[in-house]
């Protein structure tokens, strides 16, 4: 529920299909194999454009699911650990809140709509704000059928095996705050319960939701140039630097190392980029496509070329038949 008491997005959930990652961590952090599999869904209009003004993102405090007090706090902290590494500077609740109160004069408790959220967002400074809900968190607990073994004299009763199950169901908006109509929505569940723990399936609900967000605005290319970047701030700017490197591929041969700083992927002029998707977003490639780093390494500045190969000699495809697309995986 919002602060006004109203459903944000539908708790009974019509769990279609939706797309997959930002592993936790490593879109980023890799769970359990054997662990569920999210079923989730998603529509736009995904605006390209507007999404290239995000930086800055509002995220209010999910609402919590029915019967699981403080639910909507861990999936809102679940969903901050898989936004900000991407570079994304992220307003929290306890912020706007404090922007609500000396702006507006709303106090805490008070309900708020979804245009005076908007409001709060816009005068935060934020481009974008999501809204979102916890439909189901839920734990079962199971219990194995008692086991007699025979013995000499009488039985011996064998204590019955226990475990427990965690259902979880998240949705999420995400509104333009300049326009204040929707960017995207996506929901999700898990296909069956899983015996993690509920915050787990919640984390990999929202990877891959926040992954079809992404593979709608910004397609998996073709090629693959076999690298991977993380944000740092470096003299009060915040620079793409190489985290990682494919061996054997097309960058690891013109000569790419870790710890090289990316200025720009073209011959053109440099390019600062606010967060890891609009590097990837102009830096991606298309199989058989030339792109021209420019670095810098130590205090030298250089050039290198790189064709980028085709990526499914690299990434395999999904049961699906699609490579889904994960902001952190290598351009």
């Amino acid at each position: 529920m919002s602060r006004s008491g109203k459903t944000l997005l539908p708790v009974g959930f019509c769990m279609a299909a939706l797309v997959a990652s930002l592993m936790v961590q490593s879109c980023a952090r890799r769970f359990n194999p054997g662990s569920p599999v999210p079923v989730t869904s998603s529509f736009g209009p995904f605006n390209l454009k507007a999404f290239q003004q995000y930086d800055t993102v509002a995220v209010y405090t999910f609402a919590d699911a029915p019967n699981a007090p403080g639910s909507g706090l861990a999936v809102t902290t679940a969903l901050t650990s898989l936004i900000e590494p991407m570079g994304f500077t992220v307003i929290s609740q306890v912020a706007l809140d404090r922007v609500a109160e000396k702006k507006f004069h709303l106090s805490q408790d008070e309900p708020r709509d979804e245009a005076s959220l908007v409001k709060i967002a816009r005068e935060s400074r934020a481009q974008a704000m999501i809204l979102g809900e916890v439909g189901r968190w839920e734990t079962v607990r199971h219990q194995g059928p008692i086991v007699w073994v025979p013995l000499t004299p009488g039985a011996t009763r064998m204590p019955r095996k226990e475990w427990e199950e965690a259902s979880v169901a998240v949705a999420l908006k995400i509104i333009d705050v300049k326009t204040g109509e929707s960017s995207f929505t996506g929901q999700g569940t898990l296909s069956e319960p899983t015996t993690e723990p509920p915050i787990i399936g919640a984390q990999q609900i929202l990877a891959h939701v926040l992954a079809r967000c992404f593979q709608h605005v910004a397609p998996i290319r073709t090629g693959l140039l076999g690298y991977k970047v993380t944000l740092q701030d470096m003299q009060g700017k915040r620079v793409i630097v190489v985290e990682d490197i494919i061996p054997d591929s097309p960058v690891e041969r013109a000569g790419l190392q870790v710890g090289d700083v990316i200025l720009a992927c073209t011959d053109t002029a440099q390019t600062q980029w606010k967060t890891i998707w609009h590097h990837y977003n102009a830096c991606a490639a298309e199989a058989g496509q030339t792109r021209a780093l420019q670095l810098m390494r130590a205090d030298q500045r250089m050039t290198i070329r790189a064709t980028a190969l085709a990526r499914s000699s690299f990434v395999k495809e999904t049961t699906a038949g699609q490579v889904l697309h994960d902001p952190f995986a290598p351009l």
